[in-house]
């Protein structure tokens, strides 16, 4: 199974906002409120091209995900987010590759620049 884009995030608010968004463009999203839940789609074989995830989640955190991850899905571009500047400096210390780290809430602008390079690179 492959889609296009991976949300993991807990803020529910959040996460409808960023897939209304996404909808509104066309995009395929499947959407996650923990790492768990994240794992288990992944492992029925979703093979997103970007994954938008929360760093401080209620099971885990991106940053460790990510990492784990980051061999099995190798063209997969990763965007971090976090609220707290601690946790996103600690997401950009990581130098994970294909890696972004931002400030929560991504401003929308931002997040179609992400989308932007989806389409300018190969599926």
């Amino acid at each position: 199974m492959s889609n296009e884009i991976l949300i993991i995030e807990d803020d529910a608010f959040l996460r409808d906002e960023i897939v209304d968004f996404l909808a509104r463009r066309g995009r395929t999203v499947v959407c996650c409120e923990s790492i768990a839940q994240a794992d288990e789609v992944c492992q029925q074989g979703l093979k997103p091209r970007l994954i938008l995830s929360d760093i401080n989640l209620p099971d885990g955190d991106g940053v460790s995900f990510c990492a784990r991850m980051a061999d099995s899905l190798p063209s997969t571009k990763w965007v971090l987010m976090s609220g707290n500047r601690e946790l996103v400096r600690y997401g950009t210390l990581a130098r994970l590759p294909s890696v972004q780290v931002v400030d929560k809430p991504v401003p929308l602008a931002v997040l179609a620049r992400f989308i932007g390079a989806l389409d300018a690179s190969p599926a």
